[in-house]
């Protein structure tokens, strides 16, 4: 008989094992249960499956404030113990969770076919994907006149965002973050909330010497973050380019990118870690001018849920 429980002390261990032995990625899956404040309700993290009283498997849920109409959730079946029904078990449980929310989403890397073909068969459309590739800066040359040229040409103004001293400025970086972030995650709608607190997600932990804007007739066109990683390098942050200019997205993401792999040189770090999603056309400019090998991609499946159905049908 399967069981679904919550999860204690007792069966991390299990959990640890069962990831090591199930993903070859590295990743932060929770294992340790705790209780989340869910749609009005504290529900827990962690539930194992069992199977005639022997755990067999396990899936936590987490929500993101960000984007509060997902319920997220991670699932792991002992390769032995597969075929038992216990996915579908599982996922009937995570569903009885899901009350309030519009989506059920899911995220594991591309090798994992078994995780494919479970969620497709219950419906999940894959919505997103992702790149992660890594950079050596040392091997990549930047035509500086010819990007200089290309500034003077279309009276660009570049400026780092420590340069930035006007509060309008600043907003105006913010609003066209806001406006790209949610551009690319409209199948993953994003919670509402004034541009204040933009400012504050987005100076958390940005570096503001390695991170850009462009100006072009005193306004903010496009912009270029960039964050701390390790010793040896640096990330690549959100990006993006105004709507009315999208012209020239191609140049400006250019430009910014070659800026920052500047900064990175001038830091004394050699790599950069990059993030690029398939729903991100700014992102993809920086894959395709980099000319980027592809790497394994890390999958985003989705589902909408009764609750979701239900809304749009109304």
């Amino acid at each position: 008989m399967i069981k679904i429980i919550s999860s204690s002390e007792i069966y991390e261990e299990f959990i640890k094992n069962l990831i090591d032995r199930t993903i070859l990625e590295e990743r932060k899956i929770p294992f340790k249960n705790k209780e989340i404040y869910v749609k009005g309700r504290y529900i827990d993290s962690v539930y194992i499956a069992l199977l005639d009283e022997k755990p067999v498997g396990f899936f936590s849920i987490s929500i993101n404030n960000f984007h509060p109409s997902s319920l997220y959730f991670n699932m792991i079946v002992d390769k032995e113990y597969r075929r038992n029904k216990i996915g579908t078990n599982m996922y009937k449980y995570i569903k009885s969770l899901s009350s309030g929310f519009s989506y059920l989403q899911s995220s594991f890397c591309e090798t994992s076919l078994t995780s494919s073909y479970f969620l497709e068969s219950l419906g999940f459309k894959l919505y997103r994907s992702t790149h992660e590739p890594q950079i050596d800066i040392s091997k990549i040359e930047i035509d500086k006149q010819r990007m200089r040229d290309y500034i003077d040409k279309h009276d660009l103004e570049v400026l780092a965002l420590s340069d930035i001293k006007s509060d309008n400025e600043l907003k105006e970086v913010f609003e066209l973050a806001k406006d790209s972030y949610t551009q690319s995650h409209l199948d993953n709608p994003v919670k509402e909330a004034d541009i204040g607190v933009w400012g504050d997600i987005i100076k958390e932990d940005f570096i503001a010497q390695g991170s850009f804007i462009l100006k072009k007739e005193k306004k903010v066109i496009a912009f270029a973050l960039m964050h701390e990683n390790d010793e040896l390098g640096m990330d690549l942050g959100w990006r993006g380019v105004a709507e009315k200019y999208d012209s020239i997205r191609h140049e400006s993401i250019e430009i910014l990118t070659n800026l920052q792999i500047e900064y990175t040189k001038e830091s004394k770090k050699r790599i950069l870690y990059l993030e690029i999603d398939s729903t991100d056309k700014w992102s993809l400019e920086m894959m395709n001018f980099l000319k980027l090998k592809k790497t394994n991609r890390w999958l985003s499946y989705q589902r909408k849920t009764e609750n979701g159905m239900r809304f749009l049908l109304i």
